[in-house]
């Protein structure tokens, strides 16, 4: 009864494999034992002169008049079967989730290419808020800039007044006395130079490309509503009414440490001394304050530069790309050499790679050899490398 695979070219071949196995197999057997004979007197020879050269050619060209002899005979045998085994395959080449290029691949590459528009995604969310990220610290500089240059604008007008007061008291004596104090009590109003505090807020800070110049303008502009003119104006009168009111409290006092000195130089100097130790301390006060608003600034920097970094991974915390491999890529094909010279670099110094032999000891990995073949035909010297000449066996009968 005849059946489907009766037709098929392969499964009718194969049922000669049984008689050629038959025939062939005691020819295989008595071929290898003539190779073999032959090969083993060579391998127990020492050739010492070229009549015994040509004999040991001789031979081997024996040896491989035999082989090819066995190999048809061994063709004959397993080419059937291997057909088989090929068409046989065809029907798992295609579903074969190892492939590259079948059914399977191609399926599977459905996936990957949505898996990849995720990963994209993925990076190009992970960019955007890294730019976010850089733009706000960007900014905490720029603020915390302008913070540092408000402070010692302040400081430095205050100690204005200090040194000034300084030496409107050390000027003072008995003579000029009523006129100062006249002076001093003359009631006025005391202003924080705008110019100066506006001055705080220029844009002589490092540029980045995440704000142009007009960005940066308009960005330190918008720092006035959270550091008003009102605020610094006010510290600043307040502090100048303090240090006034204080050298008026203390007029009496000068007025009869005056006195006291008219007729006694020691004493007038002991007066300028506790004057200038006296600016000192307040100078060291005012210091300490500029230290301390200096150092709020910094903290508020610190903070939102943490802010910044907090907002930074609340934005890519959920992004999901599924796992990830790494793929090695020139960027530019026709600029390879110093990327791979790098590579080769880099690879070998980690200790990946233990040795460039074998297993077997003898040979080199592939990747090596690879490059020292084509160093071998083009037959230049490179530093390091021994191109050593040896025999090149050609198995040819001499005539």
């Amino acid at each position: 009864m005849e059946t489907a695979t009766d037709n098929l070219p392969a499964v009718q071949r194969i049922t000669t494999v049984t008689e050629k196995i038959t025939s062939n197999l005691p020819r295989l057997q008595k071929g290898n034992e003539i190779a073999m004979t032959e090969l083993k007197e060579i391998q127990a020879m020492t050739i010492e002169n070229d009549d015994q050269e040509t004999l040991v050619i001789e031979k081997l060209t024996k040896v491989r008049s035999v082989y090819q002899k066995v190999n048809a005979l061994r063709v004959e045998i397993t080419g059937p079967i291997d057909e088989l085994k090929d068409f046989l395959m065809t029907f798992e080449r295609s579903i074969d989730d190892r492939g590259k290029d079948n059914e399977y691949a191609k399926a599977k590459q459905v996936v990957t290419d949505y898996q990849q528009k995720k990963l994209d995604e993925k990076k190009k969310a992970e960019i955007l808020a890294e730019q976010i990220k850089q733009l706000s610290i960007y900014k905490a500089e720029i603020k915390a800039g302008v913070g540092r240059q408000l402070a010692q604008m302040l400081a430095g007008q205050i100690k204005n007044i200090t040194d000034r007061m300084y030496e409107w008291e050390k000027s003072i004596n008995l003579e000029n006395f009523e006129g100062k104090v006249k002076g001093l009590n003359t009631p006025r109003e005391y202003k924080l130079d705008e110019a100066k505090y506006n001055a705080c807020f220029h844009t002589n800070f490092n540029k980045s490309f995440l704000m142009n110049d007009e960005l940066t303008k308009e960005y330190v502009e918008s720092l006035k509503a959270e550091h008003p003119y009102k605020q610094f104006n006010d510290t600043y009168v307040t502090q100048v009414v303090e240090i006034v009111n204080g050298y008026r409290a203390k007029m009496p006092d000068v007025k009869h440490q005056l006195e006291a000195a008219k007729q006694n130089a020691e004493k007038e100097k002991e007066r300028l001394a506790n004057l200038e130790a006296e600016r000192n301390k307040t100078n060291a006060m005012l210091d300490e304050q500029l230290s301390q608003a200096v150092k709020s600034v910094e903290d508020s920097k610190d903070m939102d530069k943490m802010e910044a970094e907090f907002v930074s991974q609340a934005q890519t915390q959920d992004l999901s790309a599924g796992p990830v491999k790494k793929e090695a890529l020139f960027e530019d094909e026709l600029k390879w050499l110093k990327p791979l010279q790098e590579v080769i670099a880099v690879v070998a110094s980690s200790g990946v790679i233990g040795t460039i032999k074998k297993k077997n000891g003898k040979e080199y990995i592939d990747g090596v050899q690879f490059w020292l073949t084509k160093l071998e035909a083009i037959d230049k010297p490179v530093s390091g490398i021994v191109l050593k000449e040896v025999p090149k066996t050609i198995v040819r009968s001499k005539v």
